[in-house]
Parts: C-alpha cells; sequence; structure tokens
C-alpha cells in the first residue's frame, strides 16, 4: 500500500509451497508471473524498462535468486527484508528442533540435506547466485532476528562490496522478523525511508549508470 501511494505499480506474487512442490518450483512460479506482468504491460500500465523485485524472508530468498540470474537491463535492483541468503550456511547454522525447525524444513524444501543436494542448494542460495549477474541491492535485517540470523544479510553485503556492486545494508540492532510490519513504527519509518532512497536513485538513472552514494552501505 504505501508504495502504491508513492506512484509505483505493485505485483504481490504468490508461489507454490514444499514440500508438495519443493524446489525449483518457487523460482519457477516467479519467472512465469514477470513473463506475464511483460506480455501484459501496456493493459497494466507497466514500465518494464524500470521495475524491481522486492521480497521478505523466504520471498526474498526466491526474489534474490532470480534477480541475480534473469539478466534483463530494465531490473533495476532487489530489495531483501530479512532473506535467508545461504541455505547451506542456514542448514549449518541451524538446529534439528529450533524454533523454525529450519534443517527439517530445508530438508523438504531442497528434497534432502546439503551433503546430498549440494547443487539444489546452491541454485536456492541468493550468495552463490551473486556470480552470475548482480543486480545493485538493498539489505534490511534486524539484528534480534530469531528466525533468519543477521549473519545472512551480513554475509551477503560483504560480497556485494567486494564485488562491486551498488548497495546499502540497513542493520537495526533492535529488530526482530517482521519488524517493518507496523509502518509508523520505527522499522517502519526507516525501511520505508531507505527504501524510497533506493527506488529514487535507482530509477533515474540509465542501465548501467549508478550512484556513487550506494557504493557503500546505506547505514549500520
Amino acid at each position: 500500500t504505501w508504495l502504491t501511494q508513492q506512484g509505483y505499480s505493485v505485483a504481490a506474487i504468490n508461489y507454490r509451497f514444499a514440500p508438495e512442490f519443493p524446489w525449483p518450483a518457487q523460482k519457477e512460479d516467479l519467472l512465469s508471473v514477470i513473463q506475464y506482468l511483460k506480455s501484459q504491460s501496456d493493459r497494466l500500465g507497466i514500465d518494464t524498462n524500470q521495475w524491481f523485485l522486492l521480497g521478505r524472508s523466504a520471498g526474498g530468498q526466491i526474489a534474490g535468486t532470480v534477480a541475480y540470474t534473469i539478466n534483463d537491463p530494465g531490473l533495476r535492483g532487489f530489495i531483501s527484508y530479512y532473506t535467508p541468503t545461504d541455505l547451506t550456511f542456514g542448514y549449518e547454522a541451524g538446529e534439528e528442533h529450533d524454533i523454525l525447525e529450519s534443517r527439517g524444513l530445508l530438508r523438504d524444501f531442497l528434497t534432502g540435506p546439503p551433503t546430498e543436494k549440494p547443487e539444489l542448494y546452491s541454485d536456492a542460495s541468493v550468495i552463490d547466485a551473486l556470480s552470475k549477474k548482480p543486480v545493485p541491492t538493498l539489505l534490511f535485517h534486524g539484528k534480534q532476528d530469531s528466525l533468519a540470523w543477521y549473519k545472512h544479510s551480513e554475509r551477503l553485503s560483504t560480497r556485494l562490496q567486494a564485488a562491486k556492486i551498488p548497495y546499502g545494508y540497513v542493520l537495526l540492532p533492535w529488530a526482530t522478523h517482521g519488524f517493518d510490519f507496523n509502518i509508523n513504527g520505527p522499522g517502519g519509518q526507516i525501511s520505508t525511508s531507505a527504501l524510497g532512497y533506493f527506488l529514487r536513485e535507482m530509477g533515474k538513472h540509465s542501465v548501467g549508470a549508478v550512484p556513487n552514494a550506494l557504493a557503500a552501505p546505506v547505514t549500520h
């Protein structure tokens, strides 16, 4: 709603769930929707020369893998809210009976542990997709997040910096998972401010040209 109030067109995308539909069904769903939106761009009033992928949590994992591999000149950036960016790292850092039963979830999602399915874990990891065709990126994470460890975004930001990809990393030391839910609260105000800046800066520059201001983290 906030984005539409700023004048942006927004498509809220659904995807199939594991274990009935394991990876890469989710990536295929997103690619299918993108193709549909492009085919209907005139009817829907969408500018396919300037568009972004934004995802929260698991949605950020799907959006990020597509953003870094789709190789579309109209894609201006990827916005990630508390995303698990490295699923092998997430499996190793997780525990069998943590709050999310995260290892079991990943085995359902990727049809086994990383020792048995290393290619699928890599294919589903945003941090591995970075080597393909990365785009400017804005990362949000709360340091108190108990569902997706902030180290996921921290490690991705380090890779982005090393690859000289324009990025912003907003780390909120007091925030938990879903900190932006209250749009008028501190998390909502900080994230919408940074998001608005990122969209304006990336949208007004031609493909391949990016502002120097985003060559380093927006804030820590």
